[in-house]
């Protein structure tokens, strides 16, 4: 019995990031997190994304004052991260995703449109698609 790939459970024809993880496990996905960012931000458009220090946020993205941004992540169009936020570990959020009040994420992915609301932490996960994760959960591994 072989183990599930994301794309068994995420089906987004038109999502460039799941067309790079989809046929790995979450694990695999999440282990090559890292490697995986350095190559997106190698293609990703100067023009659009602030770039510095591994780290590439979406011009039109928000982050509000007191978020804390550590390590790797790309933050996609239209993102928000509210304040007293901590996201860090290497981070992908692709487009429309919102990382509420004191929510923490380390070393996950958000597909387009999900929704931390405060006081979460998400840590090691794969978030799916229009996925809203309430306040005060916590979920990892």
């Amino acid at each position: 019995m072989s183990l599930p790939n994301i794309d068994d459970f995420i089906d987004l024809p038109n999502s460039l990031l799941l067309s790079l993880i989809g046929k790995l496990t979450p694990w695999q996905a999440l282990s090559e997190l890292e490697n995986l960012i350095d190559k997106l931000l190698l293609g990703l458009d100067s023009q659009e994304y602030l770039i510095n220090n591994k780290q590439a946020i979406h011009k039109s993205a928000t982050i509000e004052p007191n978020a804390q941004l550590k390590g790797s992540m790309i933050i996609g169009s239209n993102c928000f991260i509210a304040n007293g936020s901590l996201v860090r570990g290497g981070v992908i959020l692709e487009a429309n995703c919102t990382i509420g009040h004191c929510s923490e994420l380390k070393t996950a992915v958000l597909f387009a449109g999900s929704k931390l609301a405060h006081l979460n932490f998400v840590g090691d996960s794969v978030i799916g698609s229009d996925v809203n994760i309430e306040g005060g959960a916590v979920i990892a591994n």
